[in-house]
């Protein structure tokens, strides 16, 4: 895990060399606003599926996440109203083309539905530990992505810096799944 936190280290403070843009300061705080929202949601999922556990059942991941996502949308729409006039907000919804309802289908059927019904799965199934450190590949994917789809060009130290990334992934799953699969030591059983 050490190598993959270096390999974020190595993405985030490259950001901005070399003629990449660099990061707005309250976009910073946001993303790590969402991390630790992230975080506390896979707590509340691994607790769901305990409790689901000890009564004898699995926990109903697909209505788990659909429910959950109804929240959102009416804070999000007050803040909206809180930040903008009315008018701009109904403005939005008036212009909204094509792309703009691809975009929306993809991350509420794509990203939300099925990402997070598989995640939960895994999440329901396996340690934390073991899944949650997988969320690490969300800035390589988004770079890799911005490579291909975008073009957008990436600098060495963001190559670098994902190869960590992956390679730390790597190191930790195959220790999960040696570990997993090796008797346990004479040691390990207090006596």
């Amino acid at each position: 895990m050490g190598a993959a936190g270096l390999g974020l280290c190595v993405i985030a403070f490259s950001l901005g060399d070399f003629g990449s843009a660099k990061i707005p300061i309250a976009a910073l705080l946001l993303t790590l606003l969402g991390a630790a929202f992230w975080g506390m949601s896979n707590i509340v999922v691994r607790q769901a599926a305990r409790a689901a556990a000890s009564q004898g059942r699995s926990l109903a991941v697909l209505s788990l996440v659909v429910w959950s996502a109804l929240v959102p949308p009416v804070p999000l729409f007050i803040l909206a109203l809180v930040l903008h006039e009315p008018q701009t907000v109904f403005e939005a919804f008036r212009g909204i083309d094509a792309p703009s309802i691809f975009s929306v289908a993809y991350i509420a059927y794509a990203a939300t539905l099925i990402g997070n019904v598989q995640w939960s799965k895994l999440l329901s199934r396996y340690p934390a530990s073991v899944v949650a450190p997988f969320s690490l590949l969300v800035p390589v994917t988004g770079l890799l992505t911005a490579r291909l789809v975008l073009s957008e060009r990436m600098t060495l130290m963001q190559w670098l810096g994902s190869a960590c990334v992956v390679v730390g992934l790597l190191v930790s799953t195959m220790s999960y799944r040696s570990s997993s699969k090796s008797p346990p030591s004479p040691h390990s059983h207090p006596r």
